[in-house]
């Protein structure tokens, strides 16, 4: 929605992924950590967090204060908070609701931030597949069997094409949640390589002198060098043998298994070089005595797959006939042992088969493994295709679960709409009576007095502003007050949010005098680049004022803004006064009778 609207660049900071269960303590501390990690960036202007509402209020406005806590003391940024509606499903005002957000954001600091009320029922495009749905859709409390009620068992095609789909959804569940398993916080298979290879090098360089490597650092290379080899070898036990296994129960079934299978069958049983057959050379090469012993004397292989328990049967066979070292196109220096000049030529191998090795084996891996998932993606998409158009009523749901409106916080929305006013208007014209793209309408009709009681709360001022939906219109951002709403100076979002601008230009733009002297030239150079600064925001409308004294001053100097202390100190102080142009927010019409004149 901040997209759909106008925003542009943003900082997103996750949290988490999007199938991992909500828990609230896991999302505040996560908000928490990332206020602190935004604090570092200078970038960001606006501040929110849509997951919120997924908390309580009380939960919510603490966070809400922390965010406006960071506000005021950057002074750069602004927060743009959403009301938690108790039971979205329903579409009436709850006053309580509005009571609970104003009790719980508390009264620091509120001209720095701005409510939005209510939810909004968008209709941006959803990807809905069938494995979304699947077991999901139920009729008279039980669950739809599509099979049994849609498919005629005479139409064999589908049927199979149906079952088919099924066992795919099945693999892809199974192997991606293999894959999340095993990179546990880890970005990708190949960062996780690329950090063993990168620790094996690391490791060399730290050796003061490899010509007289001690045994200490001889066997923390070893460690590292057995790391790369041993990570590639599980990617083979841990995906290829665990998807296709013939005992037990293998994580793809049907006919994404048999493919499988059948490659790697073939693979195997092809004559050398074939593709397993580099990892299986570099395991004999490591082990053989004339190169890498002390690395792999008998009683500490360096990474064999011997050591595994092989659940397909070709694997087995394959590492049971792997045939003698061969070093083919490898420089390696013979005669290691367990003295300085041996370990050292068993390091100089170990860097020679790490460079010349390494990359061509892992690469070949990984491509087989990341090809797995990309078929299982691109056969699921074609047979699903193909079962929608067989079973029209299935499609039928999908498709409606794609068109269907949906709610979400407007937070996001108006982010967007305060980056597309700021690109087209200029960040002194009020975010309000602006339309919002992609959305239908706003969850909760309001009445006058309701918008009212919301705008100007008339106990503590913590306006909300509202969202609301007019005939020909469509929906309109209809508030444009901070939470301040009773302070004459910062009512407006539109006043907080130019301050910030121009307080961020400003201080920008005055570093380049820190450490000039502080006398009167540097005060003259200083007042005349913000004057010309704020002169063109008046002629473009900012400021307020026939002339440009009656829309902004700027003093500095002694006397004026510092005293001799100040100036002994190393302070030079600058005044900036700005009449900021305001948003009419009522227009009053005044009617009387005149009596006739002629």
């Amino acid at each position: 929605m901040h997209f759909s609207n106008g925003g542009g660049k943003c900082y997103i900071i996750s949290l988490g992924e999007y199938p991992d269960p909500f828990v609230a303590g896991d999302l505040i501390n996560g908000i928490t950590d990332a206020l602190a990690e935004l604090r570092k960036e200078d970038d960001p202007t606006l501040i929110l967090f849509p997951d919120g509402i997924k908390l309580n209020p009380a939960q919510l406005g603490a966070l809400h204060s922390l965010a406006l806590m960071q506000c005021e003391n950057l002074k750069d940024r602004f927060l743009v908070a959403d009301v938690i509606i108790a039971n979205p499903a329903d579409d009436r005002y709850r006053k309580t609701d509005i009571d609970a957000f104003r009790t719980a954001v508390g009264m620091g600091n509120l001209n720095f931030g701005a409510a939005y009320y209510p939810y909004l029922r968008v209709n941006i495009p959803r990807q809905v597949k069938y494995r979304d749905v699947k077991d999901k859709v139920r009729k008279l409390g039980a669950n739809v069997d599509w099979a049994a009620s849609f498919i005629d068992p005479a139409d064999v095609v589908t049927l199979n094409s149906f079952n088919a789909l099924n066992d795919l959804v099945a693999s892809s569940t199974a192997i991606d949640a293999q894959l999340k398993s095993f990179l546990g916080t880890n970005a990708s298979l190949e960062a996780m390589y690329l950090a063993r290879k990168a620790d094996f090098y690391n490791t060399l360089s730290a050796v003061p002198d490899v010509a007289n490597i001690s045994t200490a650092d001889f066997n923390i290379l070893k460690t590292a060098y057995r790391e790369i080899w041993n990570f590639q070898y599980t990617l083979v036990h841990d995906f290829l043998d665990e998807f296709v296994r013939d005992t037990g129960t293998p994580k793809l079934t049907g006919s994404l298994l048999t493919e499988l299978r059948t490659a790697l069958q073939g693979q195997l049983t092809a004559p050398a070089p074939n593709f397993f057959s580099p990892l299986f050379n570099v395991d004999k090469i490591s082990q053989d005595n004339a190169n890498l012993n002390p690395a792999a004397p008998a009683n500490d292989p360096m990474h064999t797959p011997a050591g595994r328990t092989w659940n397909f049967a070709a694997f087995a066979t394959a590492i049971g006939a792997i045939g003698p070292a061969d070093p083919t196109g490898l420089v390696l220096t013979p005669a290691g042992g367990n003295n300085a000049g041996g370990r050292q030529a068993a390091a100089n191998n170990m860097l020679e088969i790490v460079n010349k090795r390494a990359d061509e084996i892992f690469y070949s891996l990984y491509t087989t493994v990341t090809n797995v998932y990309r078929d299982a993606s691109t056969k699921e998409a074609a047979i699903e295709t193909e079962v929608l158009r067989r079973i029209p009523v299935l499609a039928g749901v999908i498709n409606y679960i794609r068109a269907e409106s949906f709610l979400l916080p407007p937070s996001g929305a108006v982010s967007g709409l305060y980056a597309r006013v700021d690109n087209t208007k200029f960040v002194w014209k009020a975010p309000a009576n602006e339309s919002l793209i992609n959305v239908i309408a706003p969850s909760v009709k309001l009445e006058l007095t309701q918008n009212d009681e919301l705008n100007v709360d008339v106990n503590f001022g913590k306006s909300i502003n509202v969202i609301r939906a007019f005939v020909g219109k469509g929906t309109l951002v209809w508030g444009a007050r901070t939470l301040a709403g009773n302070d004459n100076e910062w009512r407006y979002v539109s006043v907080r949010r130019f301050f910030n601008m121009v307080e961020e230009s400003c201080r920008k733009a005055t570093k380049q005098f820190v450490f000039e002297s502080n006398d009167a030239n540097t005060w003259v150079k200083v007042q005349a680049m913000i004057e010309n600064f704020l002169t063109t925001l008046w002629r473009q409308g900012a400021l307020q004022g026939a002339v440009t004294d009656h829309a902004f001053y700027v003093a500095v100097g002694l006397g004026k803004t510092m005293t001799p202390l100040d100036i002994l100190e190393g302070r030079m102080i600058v005044e900036i006064g700005l009449a900021v142009v305001r948003p009419a927010e009522f227009i009053v019409l005044r009617f009387s009778h005149k009596m006739p004149e002629s």
